[in-house]
């Protein structure tokens, strides 16, 4: 079933907009229009393709009904394979389509589907167990990838983190365990501060002698008031052991 999920978010993912009824609608669509799409070398009305992606094969001499009575829509839960007969009832007498099944995904999941299924079509896994990024990088050597909604350029290695965990909370870095930058595999990065990516650069033999002065600033303060503490607790031990 993943792989209909997965071809249906490439045809359709980021150019459809949900309706209050639950429709599924092209965005630059006219109302009332019956919308065409091409697959694989053939044309068709979009709602039967939708449907055969989603629900598989339409049975020989059925047509494709929309139970919502829009035939712009292309939820496949208000897609449903009827005869002409059927077809042509219907249309003479409307009916409030039930809810007999739930839809494919939600207009997000396959924004989503869509966008997983183009990131990861640019990753080579490794018999290290890196996957690493083969598409275009920054000048460090990390993964870049390209978004549409909104456009513009993110990390390829924090995409993965974000697709697979959630969003990364403000103030906070995606490291790698493997130490390769060009790694994007889940299980190979974790969540740090500045600080624990300072550490972490060090411990690996990265990191030069030119440090970022917002992290200069943050060892000194945890150093002095460390300090500050311990001298307390020395006066502290002093007066009760002169009691």
């Amino acid at each position: 079933m993943i792989h209909l999920v997965l071809a249906f978010a490439r045809r359709f993912g980021g150019r459809l907009v949900a309706t209050a009824t639950g429709c599924w609608l092209r965005k630059t669509q006219q109302p009332g229009t019956r919308p065409l799409a091409r697959w694989k070398g053939r044309s068709s009305t979009a709602a039967r393709l939708a449907y055969e992606l989603a629900k598989g094969a339409i049975p020989i001499g059925h047509v494709i009904d929309h139970r919502c009575r829009n035939r712009g829509c292309l939820n496949p839960s208000h897609l449903e394979a009827v005869t002409d007969s059927v077809n042509t009832i219907r249309i003479r007498h409307p009916v409030v389509p039930p809810e007999t099944s739930p839809p494919l995904a939600t207009i997000e999941e396959l924004d989503l589907l869509a966008l997983s299924d183009r990131f990861w079509q640019y990753v080579e896994r490794e018999p290290t167990g890196c996957w690493l990024w083969t598409g275009a990088r920054i000048h460090s050597g990390y993964g870049s990838f390209r978004l549409s909604r909104p456009p513009r350029t993110v990390v390829a290695h924090r995409l993965s983190w974000e697709m697979d965990h959630g969003p990364i909370p403000m103030g906070l870095w995606v490291l790698h365990h493997c130490d390769v930058r060009a790694c994007v595999r889940p299980a190979h990065l974790f969540l740090g501060t500045n600080l624990d990516n300072v550490r972490d650069c060090t411990l690996k033999g990265r990191r030069s002698a030119k440090l970022n002065p917002d992290v200069i600033r943050h060892t000194f303060v945890v150093i002095a008031l460390g300090s500050a503490i311990e001298a307390q607790s020395q006066r502290l031990l002093v007066s009760m052991s002169g009691q």
